[in-house]
């Protein structure tokens, strides 16, 4: 009723999501960022990972439970043309959503009369999901171009990683909502190919990966899906003949500067004592830093990359920026804090070779149980060797000379700081960013 309220700023969709949704093609996806407040996000209009009109699908977004909650009728159709939510939503009262119009080109139309409210979800380029309303209606679906200039508001972040289904979607706040102990399956469909990865809160507080990544060779990873401010992309994958043992791309060998991928097809030999688990891929150093490896000097020091989901990154061996094995630098790094989380005693050193305390933290990283870590071995010299024996995870942690730390462990021993060839091809285990 053209009331004396002030209309704040209006955002095309890209802005609105902070750039994050611009790549987003499929409909029914949510961007990973906004422009919100730490802690708070964009609504969404669908969390399916599909169309928002297809089988109900729109019952699952924000909107439709904040519609329905002031008395939308959403329950066949995304759209209620008689409701009281309207009567709810006006200037002053709650939820007091303004009847602001739109922004575009260079005019600003239908305030007073229309509301219109960017979510997250994108539908099919070019357009995205948003809230309109109007006095006598509520639409919770709108489809319209990205380039409109619609308002935000932002909802407060009270999901944890059981109320989210892809790796990109986790956030600090998601994170930080998840208590110890909870689990969760996620998706990645970077490279064109789903992989279905566990992930959990583990006793250091933090949420990990507690399957190994598979990410293709080949795959050309981008700042929208990817811990990369560049786009990347890994090398072809090595691959084994059925002899288990040479290679038929000899170029994949690499020295401790090039970025290499093998994956190890259906080889399970990766479980303790030879147990049907898939080894996954692995990756040289510069590989699982995404390139950003090759111009780090200092020992200690960590790569700014990784080959990681969006939200996620290379645990380290030590923040100190100074080398990891001296000083007690060793414990400031994430896989020190995870492994004494498990028994480990590493008070006095980085390495602990002890049945009774290294084992410990085994006992609890081994196969199907939490955090999980599989003795998959090392690829390196045309040969998979160690599986079922030995485990070892690129940190993101420079180290001296050609050498990167990592942590390594196996029955009875751990190292949250081992330094070695940056060359080997090792497992990668990505770490939620808090």
């Amino acid at each position: 009723s053209g009331q004396n309220i002030p209309c704040g700023s209006y955002y095309s969709y890209v802005a609105a999501t902070a750039g994050t949704g611009a790549s987003l093609t499929d409909d029914g996806v949510n961007a990973s960022g906004s422009i919100c407040p730490k802690g708070w996000r964009l609504p969404t209009a669908t969390t399916s990972n599909a169309p928002a009109f297809m089988y109900g699908n729109w019952k699952t977004g924000d909107f439709y439970a904040l519609a329905t909650a002031y008395g939308a009728n959403l329950e066949s159709h995304y759209i209620a043309s008689t409701t009281s939510f309207n009567d709810n939503a006006g200037p002053g009262t709650m939820p007091s959503f303004l009847f602001g119009g739109f922004y575009l080109n260079a005019a600003f139309s239908n305030s007073g009369a229309h509301g219109y409210y960017w979510s997250s979800t994108s539908n099919s380029t070019p357009a995205a999901y948003a809230l309109n309303f109007t006095q006598s209606s509520v639409d919770i679906t709108l489809g319209l171009g990205r380039l409109y200039g619609f308002s935000v508001r932002c909802l407060f972040e009270t999901r944890d990683i059981t109320d989210i289904s892809t790796m990109q979607e986790i956030s600090p706040a998601i994170a930080a909502n998840t208590t110890v102990g909870t689990t969760a399956t996620l998706t990645d469909s970077r490279g064109g190919v789903t992989k279905s990865y566990t992930v959990a809160k583990l006793a250091d507080n933090k949420v990990w990966m507690t399957s190994n990544l598979d990410l293709p060779g080949g795959t050309t990873i981008t700042s929208n899906d990817s811990d990369v401010t560049a786009n990347f992309t890994l090398p072809t994958s090595a691959t084994k003949n059925a002899d288990n043992n040479n290679l038929t791309d000899s170029t994949q060998f690499a020295d401790d500067n090039t970025a290499y991928v093998f994956n190890s097809g259906n080889n399970t030999n990766c479980g303790a004592s030879g147990q049907n688990i898939p080894c996954g891929s692995y990756y040289s150093y510069v590989a699982a830093t995404a390139g950003t490896g090759v111009n780090v000097t200092g020992d200690g020091y960590n790569a700014p990359s990784s080959i990681c989901p969006k939200g996620w990154s290379l645990p380290t061996s030590t923040t100190s920026n100074a080398n990891a094995n001296t000083d007690n630098n060793w414990k400031t790094g994430d896989f020190y804090a995870l492994t004494t989380a498990y028994g480990a005693n590493l008070e006095s050193s980085w390495w602990e070779n002890s049945a009774e305390t290294g084992g410990n933290f085994y006992s609890n990283a081994g196969p199907g149980t939490t955090p999980g870590f599989l003795l998959a071995g090392r690829y390196y010299n045309s040969t998979l060797s160690y599986s079922g024996a030995e485990g070892y995870y690129w940190s993101s942690t420079f180290g001296p000379s050609t050498n990167a730390y990592s942590l390594s462990l196996g029955p009875g021993y751990v190292n949250s700081a081992n330094n070695y060839y940056r060359g080997h091809g090792w497992s990668v285990r990505c770490l939620a960013e808090s």
